[in-house]
């Protein structure tokens, strides 16, 4: 463990090294364990924190489709609503709902796999931009009605 390292924390693991090798230790101290409990504990978190996120959002989605979406779309020849105006105004909304109820179902069914679902998924965010180059057209949609 005679080798420095350009980052600090392998120069600190591998100081922790000698030092508990010279003492007749074996394997990491305390030093270095601590850090990797904290950086699982800040994993776990932000797995957590992903979770969560998700879910929040996935109600976002419903409430809009619920209460907003699907009652104009029954309604709009009594409001004089035409499809193509839902269309403008609520874009791919059902394709934005699914993947995000896809990606909670696979959260939850293994939180572990949070950071490699999302980057499974990665591709599947390009449809935002359909939604966002349709925003402005959305809202001059609902400016008129």
């Amino acid at each position: 463990w005679s080798r420095e390292y350009n980052h600090p924390d392998l120069n600190a693991i591998g100081k922790s090294r000698r030092i508990s090798a010279r003492a007749g230790e074996r394997g990491v101290t305390g030093m270095a364990s601590k850090k990797t409990d904290k950086m699982r504990l800040n994993l776990r978190r932000l797995r957590e924190e992903l979770v969560s996120t998700e879910e929040s959002y996935v109600k976002g989605l419903d409430t809009l489709t619920n209460v907003y979406k699907s009652p104009m779309a029954e309604r709009r020849k009594k409001i004089k609503v035409s499809s193509d105006d839902i269309k403008d105004i609520f874009s791919n909304l059902e394709t934005i709902v699914q993947l995000h109820r896809i990606l909670l179902t696979k959260f939850k069914e293994n939180p572990e796999t949070v950071i490699e679902t999302l980057h499974a998924h990665a591709a599947y965010f390009k449809m935002y931009t359909q939604f966002l180059a349709g925003y402005d057209k959305a809202l001059k949609t609902m400016d008129v009605l």
